[in-house]
């Protein structure tokens, strides 16, 4: 069992080394581009303007609650994750025997991790960029005056700035670090779901095919999220962005929290399930796959 395990994650090491070290990285900074431009600047300038502090925690927020961020961040993720998973088995590397199971556990895993990763660094990278320009910034529970206070003192900018404000149902349902929670792990699953997929595609050698789905998917779902349609429960993006599981400040849910983590796991089981039945059919040699071994 311990042998298993150790292919298992040899596999899933490799694979996250040669995604982080490939020419794929750029996407990984194309996507810390888009967020600043779409709602970090937007945000230092706002609070340059009116002398209000925001959280440490907020631009993050600002940023998944948007839908045209919450189109970009899965869809930087897959182009990033676009090698996987012939990276590893096109370098010429010592092999050692492992079952196309382990294998495609390894995969799995291995999207696990640059996942989880890439969701970091953007958290990251979103507190580091505004940091030293939001002097004013402000530690604590609560949420700070930009968001809370600009529509009472700053009417005159509060239509223009609205598009970089968290919603009422978002600060009236818990404090930063608890939405940032949420948030992450949703966008987390979402990810994972989407990586499973075109992993998915892979394995039938339909990539591109792949591609096409998962922006067809996004890119209505994000269509569907601008007018909150109810249908756009159907697709994942919707059930990313924290605010809309509430109807405005009130604590009615539009969807239960625990209705959306019930949907990306059901989603990641299904995936897993078909993965796993393709991979025991793959082709590549009569004999199991092979993965390097330290």
């Amino acid at each position: 069992m311990l042998h298993k395990l150790r292919s298992i994650w040899t596999l899933a090491r490799q694979e996250c080394t040669a995604t982080f070290l490939s020419s794929r990285l750029v996407f990984l900074i194309a996507s810390r581009i888009v967020a600043y431009e779409s709602a970090f600047a937007s945000l230092i300038e706002l609070s340059g303007k009116t002398d209000l502090p925001v959280h440490p925690l907020e631009p993050y927020l600002v940023l998944s609650a948007r839908p045209i961020s919450a189109l970009m961040i899965p869809l930087m993720y897959v182009l990033f994750l676009s090698g996987m998973p012939s990276a590893i088995l096109q370098r010429g590397m010592v092999m050692v025997r492992t079952s196309r199971l382990r294998w495609f556990t390894g995969q799995m895993l291995a999207v696990t991790v640059t996942a989880l990763l890439y969701i970091l660094i953007l958290l990251v990278f979103s507190i580091a960029i505004t940091w030293p320009t939001l002097m004013q910034f402000s530690f604590g529970l609560n949420w700070n005056p930009l968001m809370l206070e600009i529509r009472e003192r700053f009417p005159e900018i509060y239509d223009e700035a609205i598009g970089y404000l968290l919603r009422g149902s978002t600060t009236m349902q818990g404090y930063p670090l608890r939405v940032l929670l949420h948030s992450i792990t949703l966008m987390l699953l979402s990810i994972v779901m989407q990586g499973e997929l075109l992993l998915i595609f892979d394995l039938i050698e339909q990539k591109m095919l792949g591609f096409l789905v998962l922006i067809a998917i996004n890119g209505l779902g994000c269509t569907l999220v601008s007018v909150e349609h109810p249908v756009m429960w159907g697709l994942p993006m919707a059930h990313t962005i924290f605010g809309l599981h509430f109807v405005n400040a009130a604590a009615e849910p539009a969807m239960p929290l625990v209705g959306s983590y019930l949907y990306f796991a059901g989603w990641i089981i299904l995936l897993g399930g078909i993965g796993c039945l393709l991979a025991k059919r793959m082709a590549f040699h009569e004999k199991p796959l092979f993965l390097s071994q330290h």
